[in-house]
This record gives structure tokens, sequence and C-alpha cells, in this order.
């Protein structure tokens, strides 16, 4: 009887812990207030967003292009957020539209920490998903971003291993992200790069 006993409470604590995590919430308005979403996605969509058109990698933070940056940040949402309180990393994942006929939309999935004085000490990317309706996004990239926090390989979810369902486009065996420089990087050269005025030599523009 004890064992049983046992046994119960087992299976018990199992289905809550498994049943905590498919339920999980993210959800960034449960913990930011809306001016402090706002400042955020300002704060990161420089390294996130497209490139203003008059600007480079380097000129990116001049403040010419602040109004430009504020009505991006404006064009995109934040759904997930998320602090590990152990650590103080902070992982978040932006949504924005997508181009496309019909309306999509597409995922970024980063992590980012803060020196004691609040600023950003180091910044990555860890996915950007395929084109979705809205409503598949969210729930493919949240099981993506559980994954991400809990420090889970994601290579599950690229285009390659995948299975032909549509999650991650970016990374993959072509694309990856640089922490250092904080851009996504191409392997394959870009015979149209000398157009894109101020991108990295082997940066395509269709990655931001």
């Amino acid at each position: 009887m004890k064992n049983i006993f046992l046994f119960a409470l087992i299976i018990v604590g199992f289905l809550s812990c498994k049943q905590e995590k498919e339920t999980r919430d993210f959800s960034a308005k449960n913990i930011l207030s809306t001016a402090e979403i706002d400042e955020f996605k300002y704060e990161i969509i420089r390294y996130a967003g497209k490139l203003a058109g008059r600007a480079n990698h380097e000129t990116k933070f001049n403040q010419e292009f602040d109004i430009h940056y504020l009505e991006l940040a404006a064009n995109h949402q934040l759904p997930f957020y998320y602090v590990k309180q152990d650590t103080g990393e902070i992982y978040f994942m932006l949504t924005r539209i997508a181009p496309s006929i019909h309306y999509r939309k597409v995922a970024i999935g980063g992590m980012l920490t803060r020196n004691e004085s609040g600023e950003i000490t180091y910044y990555e990317e860890a996915f950007r998903t395929w084109k979705m309706e809205e409503s598949e996004l969210l729930e493919k990239s949240h099981k993506i971003f559980s994954d991400y926090v809990d420090g889970k390989d994601l290579s599950k979810y690229y285009p390659e291993n995948s299975g032909g369902e549509e999650y991650i486009e970016f990374p993959n065996e072509e694309v990856y992200y640089d922490a250092e420089q904080r851009i996504w990087i191409s392997l394959r050269e870009n015979p149209m790069q000398y157009l894109y005025e101020g991108r990295t030599e082997h940066v395509q523009d269709s990655i931001n």
C-alpha cells in the first residue's frame, strides 16, 4: 500500500510538472507595463529590425535615425518575455507583419544580459521563424521559445530537420547569427550584394 501511495505521488508530480511546462505563461503584458514594452522594443529594434535606408551597422545608432527606429519598434509586438532569476538573462520574442499576399507574421527570439548600469552586455538572436498566420505562429513559437529558455537544442526545428513542418527559417545550413557583431551572416555570397548600400559583404538584406 505504501509503495502504491508513493507511486501515485510520483505520477501526480510528473503530470503537474508537465502541465505547468506546457501551459507556462511567457506573456510580456503580464510582466511589463505598456510603457516598459515600448521601451524594450525600442532598445533592441536596431538589432532586430531592418536597417534605416541610409544607415549601416556602424551608423544605425546615430540620432538622425531615431524617428525611423521609433516607428519600426511600434510596428513590432512583444508577445513573450522571460527573466531567469538566477542568471538575470532576459529572453524575448518579437513579432512583425511579413511581406506576403496574405496576412502573415514572423517571430524573432533572442536573449540578452545587462550590467549593473542596465546596459546591454550580450545580445543574441536564436531563431527567426517562417511566415505564418498569427495563431499558428504563436502556437509554434511558444514551443520553440520554451525549449530555448530551458537551454535545449533548437536544431530539431531547423528547415533541414523539421520533416517538412515549418518552424525556424534561420538559422539553417547557410545562415547563422554572429553574437559578437549582433547580425545574421549568410555563407552564400549574394551576387546582388553591391546594390545594398551599407550592408556587410556576406549579409543578405532578406534576412533582416
